[in-house]
Order: structure tokens, then C-alpha cells, then sequence
């Protein structure tokens, strides 16, 4: 385009000159007069250059739009293909979006059928083969298979993430491809072995999949009104996605109250309401923010100290008191006899604070108190070093690494040098672990009765002398009111548990418990520590928890249909015995099919089958022993290996083939060594016959010992 633009801008002038200059030197044209032959003037051809620069431009101008219009078109096209894969859902399907679960012809409590079911991969190689099963209404069935990849594709085409290449799938005569993605949202759950966790709470997460009812707004205000117009003209959904999506007819509920208990029930199918509870007693919260749980919870206290006296257990709780040590409490908490509201004013920056060092100093236990966080940064150090990785003694002295006690123990080695001045930093660095120390948990803390006695002095100078500026920056013990920077078991009994009082915890907790549930607040403690946050993905929580909150997440649902899918690595062989027990109980009607590698009790389960190396289904409990073993000499054979194995089981079927490809047998003989420590790791072994032993070595009092 650009080439003919540019030859008819030059070439059309190279005419116009050339034949009017050879008309010119003919002598057929001449100025201001007609030529007698071709009667053309000068001022014709001047006028016909004229008129011909005025053409460009519209020109360029057309053909700048034809350009446009092309580029157009073809990104019009690569968005087309990028939105518009093969495989996607007829439009008929999507248009049922109000249709709400709650009838017989809303339900997928039905028989689901596979008939001749198979599923291959890019390279055409079959993973499932011929896959015949029925499954009936609300029953249990195991499926166990070694390769990883057959028990995934099986678990997808199940739930409609893969469709097969042959063969159909329907649930009551329905093809699975023709069900509303609605009712497969809303009816099937799928447990996999990654659960994933979105942002936001544990309540959040939960209760996920029971957002299916978009809320509706007959009488919108003016903003939402104009958000509703920019809505349509933009062609995006209406509906109001940050107000209340909750569907509550999933679970034959009217109102936010029956979901509650709902909830509760899910929560002690899955193990998870005593976990709650017991974390929920260790939360922090602003009274402001839950006031009727504030005054609950001080009701809780006067019953709690009641109980204590009739019982005369008294001594098993330190309680806060103006005129006592709590030996149970840290440093810091003794002498400002409250927590502080600020951050920025507690551990070290506490301690290198000018007001409290000058006190410290005033009562001349300053020297003292940075000796004392000397030494106890030495024991601290030692401690550490015997514990495991993880242990929550870092925490208890706000420390995040080892570094930092490395830091500290070089400080506290200098301390006891002749001759050698810490700068302030560094005594601000021993005061801070000296704030921390809690006598009765801290054996190493060297607080004994005299410190004791110098620490309320400067609790009572501290209490009376406080600046203006400080006051309002520490919020003191108060019987009577709800302390908002302590926790709840701290709140209900306004002290600590004694440590050294021989299960003093365990009579605590049952009087604590009893009282809870007299006055209904057990409930809005779980669902306070239910309510907060997990992170990024996540991150807050452990593997366990995670796991506990997807099965409660597809319980909420109510589902007819429940998959799991290589589920539930990290519980034990108990737990999860106990796990499918108790969803059996909360939703009998429901079909439960789990798949995995292998099934501790398969009499648990209505039906048993097992996936073959071909990708076909037997019988688990007749057929089996009928089924012959596999050879094992070829190169198939090797990629039959791979996919049963735990390390490579999981990978693309063309990986496993690069991977056999690659491959290849050895055998040693008895006491060989295949590889030792320090050698360049070249190969990965795959351990097919046989046994083999892991050797290592240390060092001991007596030499070099093998183990």
C-alpha cells in the first residue's frame, strides 16, 4: 500500500513534466495562446499541477483509513481466537443464570454414568480407556490407581473440566455437557489434592461456593444508578458484586441464623470446631468493634471467678493485682501494670525509652536489669540451639531470627569484659530481653524476690509519676472493663494460668468452657477467630488448616455430588477414616466417590474398583486378583513405572515419555554403593526391586560413628 501511495505521488508530476515539456519544445504549446493542434495553454497545465497537489492529501487520507480499518480487523480476529477456544459451552447453556437449586429438577441426586469412557493426550496416547461405571444415588465408592495421571483426568472428567474423546458421561440420563454450569456449581463439589485459599477470612472461604444469588436492587440511588448506566453502556454485569451473594435455599435456609448453624455442623464434621475454639481464645479485639461480646465476655469473668472461689482453686489463675508481682506476666507488663496501645512503644523501643530508663535509674535497678538481659541472652542462645526449627521461643521475645541472638549473645560476651562500654543501642538491646522475661516460664530469667520487690517500686513511681504525653498511650489492668490489646482467655480471667500449678490449664479450660457455652458465647468466639485473615493464598495458615477449610468450604454447599481427588494427604490414616465418617453422617443423601493411590479400609465404601495400567476399571474386590501382572522389560513398561511412582506420577504423559526415553535399568549387587555423599548429582533413582539402606555418619566422643 505504501509502495503504490509513493508511486503515484512521484510518478504523476514525472508525466505531467515530461509530455508538457515535450510539447514545449515541439513548439505546440505556448503561453497565453491556444495550440492550434491539442489546444493546452500553460495555465491549463499549471492549473492541472494545481489541482493535483490538492489530491494528495484526501488521498493519503483514504488510504490511511483502509490501513486502519485492516489493522483492525486483524486484532478483531486475535481476540476472537483468543476468547473463543474450541470446547466452549453452548450459548443456551448460560442463559439459565436464575435458576436456583432448590427442586427436584434442580438436583444431580441421581445415577451418574460413564459409558466407554476414554481420554487421551495431545500426542493421542490413551490414559482412559473404555471406562465403564454406574454410580448410584447417595452411595460411596472408592477408586484407587497408581498412575497419577489417570486418577486426575478421571477426577476431571468427572467434573467436567476435561471432556472425553469417546464415550459419555450423564448424571440421570443428562449428557454432563449439557448440565447448567449453574447446577454443576451449586450440586458437585471437587476436593483436590492443592486446595486453594482466596484472600480474606476463613468465613470468607467457606462460604465461597454458596455465593450463587446475585442481590437484587429495585429502588438504586442516584450513584448507583449512575453505576448501573456505565454498567450496561460498558457491556459488564450489573449485578452488585461487593453486597450479599449468599444463597441461602442451597441449604434449605431462610436467614443468616440457620446458615450459622449450618455452619457449626460443617465445622464438626471436618475437626474444626474445637480447633476454633481453642484459637478464638487467643485472639485480640476492640471492644468497640464487638461491644456485645465485650460485656459478655466481663459477665464470663465474674462467673469464671465465682466458680474459681466455690471450687477453691483460686491459685491456679495469677491475677492481675496493683500491689502483687505477677510472676506469670512479662517485665514490661509488671511495671506499666498494662499493655500499650502503641506498637512503636513496646519491646526494645520500650526499653530505650528516656522515661523508663530514667526510673530504671532513679531506683538504681537499671545496671541490674541490662546485667539480668545479658545473661538471660546467653541461656536464651543455648536453649535455642537444643530446640527445633520453628519453636515459638523467638517469638516470645519478639526475635525473628537467629542472627538476632547471635547479636545479642556477642553483646551480652562483651558485657562482662573489664573495660568495655555498650553504646546505647546495646543496652537498650539486653534492657528489651529483660522486659520479656515471664519468671515462672523463663527459668533462666533470674528474677528472684528482691528484683521483684525493685520492679513494683518503679511500678508505683511509673503509675504516679507518668508523663501527660504517655498516659494516654498504655492502657492499664482494669477489673472492670474489657483490656483490648489482651486476649480473650486473658480477658475472661483478668491473670494468667499458673505455670507451675500441676494441670492448672486443663481445670481451667473445663470451667472456662462450661461458663462459655452457660451464657451462649462459645459460638461468637469461634466465629471470631473464624473471621480473621489467611494471608495471601493462604499464607497464615498451615497445610492442615487449609485442607480443612476446602472440605468445609464444599460442605457448605450442600452438594449431591462430592469428588475427592488424592485428598487429605497430610491427615493420617485415622483422621481420615474419621473425616469421611462424619460427612457421611451430616450429608447421607450425597454420592461420594474417592479417588486416590491406595484406600486403608475399602469396606467403608459401597463399591471398590481400581484403575489398570491401561487406563480401564475393575472391580476392586473380585477382579483383582484375576488381573495379571505386568510385564516389565520394555520401554512401555518404563513409562508405566513412572506413572505409578509418587515423584513422577503426577507429570504430563509426554514428560514421563521423554523421561523413559532417557531411561535406563541397572542392578547391583548386595553392598554396593549406588551413590555417596559429596558426589556431583548426575541421575535420579527409581528404586524398582529390592532394598536399599541410607548410611550416614557423625562424629562422637569416640570417633566417627555410622548410622
Amino acid at each position: 500500500m505504501k509502495f503504490l501511495n509513493n508511486t503515484i505521488g512521484q510518478l504523476t508530476p514525472f508525466l505531467f513534466y515530461l509530455f508538457g515539456g515535450m510539447l514545449v519544445i515541439r513548439g505546440e504549446l505556448t503561453i497565453g495562446a491556444l495550440v492550434i493542434r491539442g489546444e493546452l495553454t500553460i495555465g491549463a497545465l499549471v492549473a492541472a499541477l494545481a489541482a493535483y497537489k490538492d489530491l494528495t492529501s484526501p488521498w493519503k487520507e483514504l488510504l490511511n483509513h483502509y490501513q486502519a480499518h485492516e489493522d483492525a480487523k486483524i486484532k478483531y480476529q486475535q481476540i476472537i481466537e483468543q476468547f473463543s477456544p474450541k470446547g466452549l459451552l453452548a450459548p443456551e447453556l448460560l442463559e439459565h443464570r436464575d435458576q436456583v437449586a432448590d427442586g427436584s429438577d434442580q438436583s444431580l441426586n441421581k445415577t451418574l454414568t460413564l459409558s466407554n469412557v476414554s481420554w487421551a493426550n495431545d500426542t493421542g496416547e490413551k490414559v482412559i480407556t473404555a471406562l465403564n461405571l454406574e454410580v448410584a444415588a447417595g452411595s460411596r465408592i472408592a477408586i484407587v490407581g497408581q498412575n497419577a495421571m489417570q486418577r486426575l483426568r478421571l477426577a476431571q472428567l468427572l467434573t467436567g473440566l476435561e471432556k472425553p474423546a469417546s464415550g459419555s458421561i450423564n448424571i440421570g440420563g443428562i449428557e454432563l455437557d449439557r448440565i447448567v454450569p449453574r447446577l454443576l456449581r451449586t450440586r458437585l463439589a471437587y476436593q483436590g489434592p492443592d486446595p486453594y485459599i482466596f484472600s480474606g477470612t476463613a468465613t470468607d472461604n467457606v462460604l465461597y461456593g454458596m455465593n450463587q444469588s446475585p442481590p437484587t436492587n429495585d429502588n438504586p440511588d442516584p450513584v448507583q444508578r449512575e453505576w448501573i448506566t456505565e454498567s450496561i453502556e460498558s457491556g459488564n454485569s450489573t449485578d452488585v458484586f461487593f453486597s450479599n451473594w449468599l444463597d441461602y435455599r442451597l441449604i434449605n435456609a431462610d436467614n443468616h441464623g440457620q446458615l450459622l448453624d449450618w455452619f457449626f455442623f460443617g465445622a464438626r464434621a471436618i475437626g474444626t470446631d474445637s480447633i476454633m475454639y481453642q484459637r478464638g481464645l487467643l485472639e485480640i479485639f476492640d471492644p468497640a468493634d464487638h461491644p456485645q461480646l465485650a460485656d459478655n465476655i466481663l459477665e464470663a469473668r465474674q462467673r469464671i471467678r465465682g466458680t474459681l472461689r466455690e471450687r477453691k482453686l483460686e491459685r491456679v489463675v495469677a491475677e492481675f493485682n496493683l500491689d502483687t508481682y505477677n510472676r506469670n506476666a512479662t517485665v514490661a507488663e509488671n511495671i506499666l501494670f498494662g499493655v500499650p496501645r502503641d506498637e512503636n512503644l513496646r519491646g526494645r523501643n520500650l526499653a530505650a525509652h528516656p522515661i523508663l530508663q530514667q526510673t530504671l535509674e532513679k531506683l538504681d535497678i537499671l545496671e541490674l536489669a541490662i546485667d539480668i538481659g545479658g545473661k538471660a541472652s546467653l541461656r536464651l542462645a543455648e536453649r535455642i540451639q537444643k530446640l527445633p526449627k520453628g519453636h515459638n521461643l523467638l517469638n516470645q521475645f519478639d526475635l525473628e531470627s537467629d542472627q538476632e541472638i547471635t547479636a545479642l549473645t556477642d553483646i551480652a560476651e562483651r558485657l562482662g569484659e573489664e573495660g568495655v562500654m555498650l553504646n546505647e543501642d546495646e543496652r537498650a538491646d539486653l534492657l528489651g530481653i529483660f522486659l520479656h522475661l515471664i519468671p515462672e516460664l523463663h527459668a533462666f530469667g533470674f528474677i528472684h524476690k528482691r528484683v521483684a520487690g525493685k520492679l513494683l517500686q518503679v511500678r508505683h513511681e511509673l503509675f504516679l509519676n507518668l508523663p501527660q504525653d504517655l498516659k494516654g498511650k498504655i492502657i492499664r489492668f482494669d477489673k472492670s472493663a474489657y483490656h483490648p490489646k489482651l486476649t480473650i482467655i486473658d480477658n475472661l480471667l483478668f491473670g494468667r494460668v499458673v505455670a507451675r500449678e500441676p494441670a492448672a490449664e486443663r481445670k481451667i479450660a473445663e470451667i472456662v468452657e462450661r461458663t462459655l457455652e452457660q451464657i451462649n458465647v462459645k459460638r461468637a468466639i469461634m466465629l471470631l477467630f473464624a473471621q480473621s485473615e489467611v494471608g495471601i493464598s493462604g499464607s497464615r495458615l498451615p497445610v492442615v488448616a487449609k485442607h480443612r477449610i476446602s472440605v468445609g468450604r464444599m460442605l457448605m454447599k450442600n452438594p449431591d455430588i462430592m469428588i475427592f481427588h488424592d485428598a487429605l494427604a497430610p491427615f493420617d490414616v485415622q483422621e481420615r477414616h474419621s473425616l469421611r465418617r462424619n460427612i457421611h453422617e451430616l450429608l447421607p443423601q450425597s454420592t461420594m466417590i474417592w479417588i486416590d493411590r491406595e484406600i486403608d479400609n475399602a469396606r467403608e465404601f459401597d463399591h471398590f474398583y481400581m484403575l489398570t495400567n491401561n487406563g480401564g476399571l475393575i472391580d476392586g474386590l473380585s477382579d483383582a486378583r484375576d488381573a495379571k501382572p505386568v510385564p516389565m522389560e520394555s520401554l512401555g513398561d518404563v513409562n508405566i513405572l513412572l506413572g505409578q511412582s509418587r515423584l513422577f506420577g503426577s507429570l504430563e504423559a509426554r514428560t514421563q515419555q521423554l523421561l523413559a526415553e532417557h531411561s535406563r535399568r541397572m542392578t547391583t549387587d548386595a553392598g554396593e554403593f549406588v551413590y555417596r555423599r559429596g558426589q556431583a548429582s548426575k541421575n535420579v533413582y527409581l528404586i524398582i526391586t529390592g532394598n536399599n539402606r541410607l548410611s550416614m555418619s557423625r562424629m562422637t566422643r569416640r570417633g566417627r560413628k555410622t548410622i
